[in-house]
């Protein structure tokens, strides 16, 4: 799994922490995973980590959110049903056993997904509706692999290989254009998706709060899965073409090391350090039970202190953008 490091800083030592959490927890998971006998019997499948566990940034309250994906297409290759059923059994009593939290939803988003079916509906109307642009977007920018790591890395080179597509006609001035325009997708989508849900809790002062949460967090931890990945596209792209190599270099990095390798090659350690104190500072603030934050958030006041620093890390986030971008004409593909 990739390991975080970053250049020294007091408050580092969160997300040094978080990160230690992180290895310990998931490394007693893959060896137990690695031992479900249902999950032997399926060949080509992998299962990878997103969220908090998948940013190395998870606390004892953070929900696992678990991927499966298959290399082939579900028509041609699909795994029966009794196989899944004893696989998510095996798996949701191992997780059950090690203390993690329930399964949102008493486990419903376990789906298998397909990757020659993703690959084929890239951008398509069932890319949305089958839950492909979660599963790949997430693949690409916040995850780690839990089993056959072989799988999942050839997975991620092959939805790369679908966004260089017409790589061979411009090896010399290639543009990652495509995946730029997935990332932008992916975010606004998380916004407008938030701004639809609002429609339905004007009544219900529980579910205010509750989205509240969800904002703040998207304000901070999704906004640093989608943009550290631009930042660090647009840096790359600066100092030559981004070779589908270099993109799985940067995939398979967690989001803050993106940051962090481009802030030390960029001399922005100052700007770095701004950004890890106000994420610090949200990582301590949520590291508590749903309940707890919901609460918390609740208080007006707070909400508004909140929120007040959110927007500085969005500010911060995009002085980092311009600034690797300055004198190109990146920020123009990432508008028009």
């Amino acid at each position: 799994m990739p390991q975080l490091n970053l250049p020294f800083h007091p408050n580092q030592q969160t997300l040094q922490r978080r990160a230690s959490y992180v290895d310990e927890r998931m490394a007693a998971l893959r060896q137990r995973i690695a031992n479900i006998a249902e999950l032997q019997e399926v060949s080509d499948l992998c299962l990878y980590i997103t969220g908090s566990y998948g940013r190395f940034e998870a606390s004892v309250h953070s929900d696992l959110d678990i991927f499966f994906m298959h290399k082939g297409a579900q028509h041609e290759a699909a795994v029966l049903p009794v196989q899944k059923t004893l696989i998510d059994a095996a798996l949701i009593r191992t997780c059950r056993e090690l203390g993690f939290p329930e399964f949102t939803g008493g486990g419903q988003y376990l789906t298998i997904h397909y990757l020659d079916d993703i690959r084929a509906q890239l951008g398509g109307p069932e890319d949305d509706a089958r839950n492909f642009f979660t599963a790949r977007m997430l693949l690409l920018l916040e995850s780690i692999p839990l089993y056959n790591d072989s799988i999942y890395k050839e997975t991620i080179q092959s939805i790369i290989s679908s966004y260089y597509r017409d790589y061979a006609d411009h090896e010399s001035n290639f543009k990652p254009i495509f995946f730029e325009n997935d990332i932008m997708r992916y975010w606004k989508t998380m916004c407008l998706n938030y701004e639809y849900r609002r429609n339905y809790i004007k009544s219900n002062p529980d579910k205010q709060a509750e989205y509240h949460l969800k904002n703040f967090r998207l304000k901070f931890s999704r906004l640093l899965t989608c943009f550290s990945m631009i930042i660090a596209i647009v840096h790359e792209s600066r100092t030559g073409v981004l070779r589908d190599s270099d993109l799985l270099g940067l995939v398979l990095k967690s989001p803050w090391q993106r940051l962090a390798d481009v802030a030390n090659l960029t001399n922005q350690g100052a700007l770095l350090e701004q950004m890890i104190d106000l994420y610090s500072w949200f990582l301590e603030q949520t590291g508590y039970s749903k309940n707890e934050c919901i609460k918390w958030i609740n208080d007006k006041s707070i909400r508004k202190q909140a929120f007040t620093r959110a927007s500085e890390f969005g500010s911060l986030l995009f002085a980092f953008l311009q600034r690797v971008s300055d004198g190109s004409d990146a920020l123009r593909y990432l508008v028009m």
